[in-house]
């Protein structure tokens, strides 16, 4: 999977090395660091999907303040979906 992944075992899941606090399948937030150097901590339903090798398997989430040219209704489309914060 890549950073922030806890590597791949045939037959595994791969899964996040971050706990879920409460029993969800998610990290209920982390730390995002910014290029200034700052560090904030950000829940898990503000970081918006990026990106994904298989749709079945894993979504890759990410958050940043500035979206560009990104309109809101294209940044509501990659929110979390319900499946995603189970």
């Amino acid at each position: 999977m890549g950073w922030g992944g806890d590597g791949y075992v045939p037959g595994e899941g791969v899964h996040a090395p971050h706990p879920s606090h409460g029993g969800d399948s998610h990290p209920a937030g982390g730390n995002i660091l910014f290029v200034d150097g700052s560090a904030n901590w950000v829940k898990f339903a503000k970081m918006l999907f990026m990106n994904t090798d298989n749709l079945s398997y894993t979504r890759l989430f990410a958050y940043q303040e500035d979206w560009g040219n990104l309109t809101a209704s294209q940044l509501r489309l990659m929110e979390p979906h319900p499946a995603d914060l189970n």
